[in-house]
């Protein structure tokens, strides 16, 4: 701020700063002392931050997430998790890495299909890998991840999921 009047006279600034004029506590003169609470930006996963002159907060409406920083995930990590819950057989979003770098995805869940296959792959120890286009992939997933995922190109969609497991480091899903 410049030129502040009191009582249609100018202040001197600098006379407050000096216990000349006034009283003077917590003010900055020439210089910004507006701190920007959102650089950087404390919400994860695309939330909203907004700022008073104390704090900030995250706005998580249509992330997925939840939580002070948007950092819990609003969904399950897995079809067997919502057949926990007692959800029947249905297109759900699951977050397989809870709040990691792996965003959601929209799964078709089979809930009865899934019983019998948990229960067949968990005995059948033949069941090691995947081979998209020549292309074999180790599956190194528990059976209780086992989903199938709605996409409008599957091989490229499973490709790119693939890629983004393997930016994460240890994979839980996939490994080459």
């Amino acid at each position: 701020m410049q030129f502040i009047h009191v009582d249609d006279q100018l202040v001197d600034l600098h006379a407050v700063e000096q216990g000349k004029l006034g009283s003077f506590a917590n003010i900055s003169i020439d210089m910004c002392a507006i701190i920007d609470r959102c650089v950087p930006n404390h919400c994860e996963h695309g939330g909203k931050c907004t700022q008073t002159w104390d704090s900030f907060s995250c706005t998580c409406d249509g992330t997925g997430y939840s939580g002070a920083t948007c950092h819990n995930s609003i969904y399950e990590l897995s079809c067997e998790a919502y057949k926990h819950l007692g959800k029947t057989t249905g297109s759900y979003w699951i977050d397989p890495d809870g709040s990691g770098a792996l965003g959601p995805l929209k799964v078709y869940c089979d809930m009865t299909a899934l019983e019998v296959l948990n229960n067949d792959i968990r005995r059948d120890e033949r069941i090691a890998g995947v081979t998209i286009k020549r292309e074999a992939y180790n599956l190194e997933a528990f059976a209780d991840d086992l989903v199938m995922i709605l996409l409008e190109d599957p091989l490229e969609g499973i490709r790119t999921l693939i890629e983004k497991l393997k930016d994460l480091g240890v994979l839980a899903v996939f490994e080459d």
